[in-house]
């Protein structure tokens, strides 16, 4: 998530990569109505507001706290 200083209106990008053909059938997956878990984690490092979005299809996971706590880590050593 980015939302510039004087910004109002945040923008969102979100990318993820897979072995070749599985962006096609997770998307296919998705598009034929496979069930989908979503878990969102929304964390505030300083003066800092992140969100952390993971995405299943057709399984669910536990989110990976170890990314969380590494990124965390970095936006407080940004923000020094």
């Amino acid at each position: 998530m980015i939302n510039w200083k004087t910004d109002i209106y945040p923008g969102t990008t979100t990318l993820a990569a897979y072995p070749h053909g599985g962006a096609k059938r997770l998307f296919d997956d998705i598009g034929h109505g496979q069930q989908r878990f979503i878990d969102t984690v929304i964390v505030q490092v300083g003066d800092t507001i992140a969100t952390f979005n993971m995405m299943d299809v057709g399984r669910q996971t536990p989110f990976p706290l170890y990314l969380l706590v590494r990124q965390a880590d970095r936006l407080a050593a940004a923000q020094r």
